[in-house]
């Protein structure tokens, strides 16, 4: 496996193909367990609704699961007493 396909790899288990791999020499198979994943016009695709489907964050653009607006660096830059006042009420 090449270098770049390694770092193809990592991008794409980042934004949730965990079961892409390397083929030939150069290419890589895009593959998602929670969906059919595909390639349109070389953009990695998850299926709508795909709960493996990564989404950006707001503020920083970072990978982050669908479900989140903000990563947990951003959040905890932008609402400092959020934590202190959930740890106060338990």
């Amino acid at each position: 496996m090449t270098r770049k396909q390694q770092q193809l790899l990592s991008h794409l288990e980042e934004r949730g193909f965990d079961r892409s791999y390397p083929t030939g020499r150069k290419g890589v198979h895009v593959g998602c367990n929670q969906c059919e994943a595909c390639c349109i016009n070389g953009i990695a695709c998850h299926e709508t609704g795909c709960p493996n489907q990564a989404s950006e964050c707001g503020e920083c653009g970072a990978p982050i699961p669908r479900t989140q607006r903000l990563c947990t660096s951003c959040a905890d830059d932008l609402f400092p007493d959020y934590q202190d006042e959930v740890n106060d009420d338990q």
